[in-house]
């Protein structure tokens, strides 16, 4: 007989079912990135479903219906809820397009103009990935999140480690700005080099880790 689900006893048990989730979904990410599954709507769904399904279970994995008055964001308005099911589809259409153009591996790795090139198609990708479903704001919670997430599975899938976007404290207003400049200027420069350095941070953090453990055998 399956249990009964019970609902958070508050604020801190809230947060801690959620974190929990975070967790599993973060695993679950690496999988896809590494794997070959199609990245497409299902994918993003399966992420919120992880990240939400033992703290809000009613919205976990599921496009928001309503959301007329979500707040606005620093610099753009989401679309109401009637709106998400369309743009999340259009949403998929282009990230298929995307990702077939852009080849899994540089096809002259040995070539530093195509190499380069190839670099900042792959981190222009993941921009717009993350960029696209923070706008939209799909879900009614874990928007941030799973667009996060996102990010890091478009990195995985093309052999580059993941990125913490941080936004909290003093990285909160780089990141905001990031975005304004793409909601106002359709710059991406200042989103893909968080990402990148985000990315350089966690390769170092897994040289060191090596390091250590080399050390001590």
């Amino acid at each position: 007989m399956q249990k009964e689900f019970e609902r958070a006893t508050g604020k801190t048990d809230l947060e801690n079912r959620e974190a929990s989730g975070f967790w599993k979904a973060i695993t679950l990410s690496n999988d896809i990135g590494q794997g070959d599954q199609e990245i497409n709507l299902e994918v993003i769904l399966s992420l919120n479903r992880c990240i939400l399904e033992h703290a809000i279970p009613e919205a976990a994995g599921k496009l928001r219906v309503t959301g007329e008055d979500i707040l606005p964001l620093e610099c753009v308005e989401p679309p109401p809820g009637s709106m998400v099911r369309e743009k999340m589809y259009q949403f998929e259409k282009d990230l298929k397009h995307k990702i077939y153009i852009v080849p899994l591996r540089c096809p002259k790795p040995n070539n530093p103009k195509h190499y380069k090139k190839w670099v900042d198609s792959v981190f222009d990708l993941a921009a717009w990935v993350q960029h696209s479903l923070v706008a939209i704001h799909p879900f009614s919670e874990g928007n941030g999140r799973t667009a996060r997430l996102m990010t890091n599975i478009i990195l995985r899938r093309y052999n580059f480690p993941p990125t913490d976007v941080k936004i909290e404290s003093d990285d909160k207003a780089k990141y905001l700005n990031a975005l304004c400049q793409i909601d106002m200027y359709t710059d991406y420069k200042p989103l893909k080099d968080l990402i990148l350095k985000g990315a350089l941070a966690t390769l170092q953090k897994e040289r060191d880790m090596k390091r250590r453990k080399q050390a001590g055998q």
